[in-house]
């Protein structure tokens, strides 16, 4: 979605209802050229892409900057995540996941049940029961194929 920017204020307006709204007295053409828009006082604001995180980071929108050609561009900022909340957050959701398989696989363990794999099962449901120690955990778990 297009972004502007009005050069007498610098308000932005995300696409081109938002900036008909916002100059209620104009009356735009229907195919809005940059030309037209600068005659109007406004800026197209170029999009960026935003930059590369980690799991523990978050890239957040920080407005607008003008760039050596003198074109607004959007601008990011990256803000650092508490490691330890992270990986508490995403482990708990590894052993809910984990715990919805065991429960899957409940079945496999009753004794009235006789299975020709039965030894498989009970080494997915332990490799299941393991993946908290992995050392990859929480965010690199390596799931068990199930039998």
């Amino acid at each position: 979605m297009a972004e502007y920017r009005r050069r007498s204020d610098g308000l932005l307006v995300e696409g081109d209802h938002e900036l008909r709204a916002a100059s209620p007295n104009v009356s735009f053409p229907s195919d809005l050229k940059e030309s037209t828009l600068n005659a109007l006082g406004w800026d197209v604001v170029q999009e960026t892409p935003q930059p590369t995180t980690t799991v523990y980071q978050q890239v957040v929108r920080n407005g607008v900057v003008k760039d050596s050609l003198k074109r607004w561009k959007q601008q990011y900022e990256i803000h650092e995540l508490n490691k330890e909340d992270i990986d508490r957050l995403v482990g708990s959701d590894v052993r809910d996941e984990r715990n919805e398989l065991l429960k899957e696989s409940d079945w496999t363990q009753n004794r009235d049940v006789t299975l020709s794999n039965d030894a498989e099962w009970r080494t997915y449901r332990e490799n299941l029961r393991n993946i908290p120690t992995q050392s990859g955990f929480p965010h690199n778990v390596v799931w068990p194929t199930r039998p």
